[in-house]
């Protein structure tokens, strides 16, 4: 089974996600010293390699490093990124965000020429949104032509409702 480009490249992800998952000396470097992690983490958020910047990204997210997520969310201002660095950025804020972040997040699932793109901002705004953003994913699930984009819209807007279903 030939896997689409998103799913190749998510794959690649979570690939990432594994080495630092099965890096224990890491993990057990940031319960010892977090803010050194987070130091860390913020210099290679700003290094000129792509490949360091997604690296810090899927850190943070596997850490549960919240305190660089005003700085990964900084990573999404750069209009010259590359694609690779902004989905792993909005995939590590779907998971270390705020929800005040959703804003930012908005904008990528209706200009960015990448579907996977749009996919990885509805699925950061299915984990950090509210009932308010129901409606924009509801328009997006009925208005794309892309099947993987609306499935991905569909378990957005059903986090969406499972967490307000909790409160």
């Amino acid at each position: 089974m030939r896997l689409t480009e998103f799913e190749q490249r998510t794959k690649n992800i979570l690939d990432s996600f594994e080495r630092v998952k099965n890096f224990p000396a890491l993990k057990s470097f940031y319960e010892k010293d977090p803010e050194g992690v987070e130091a860390f983490l913020r210099v290679m958020l700003k290094h000129e390699l792509p490949e360091v910047k997604q690296t810090a990204c899927v850190t943070a997210r596997h850490l549960g490093v919240r305190e660089v997520a005003d700085a990964v969310a900084l990573l999404l201002d750069n209009k010259n990124e590359k694609t690779k660095v902004l989905c792993s950025a909005l995939v590590a804020l779907g998971r270390i965000g705020k929800p005040e972040e959703v804003d930012k997040i908005i904008p990528f699932t209706e200009r960015h020429r990448h579907n996977w793109i749009r996919q990885s901002a509805v699925n950061a705004i299915g984990n950090l949104g509210n009932k308010s953003h129901l409606r924009l994913l509801n328009t997006i699930a009925r208005t794309t032509t892309n099947k993987d984009e609306r499935e991905a819209t569909v378990r957005a807007i059903d986090c969406i409702k499972a967490r307000i279903a909790i409160k």
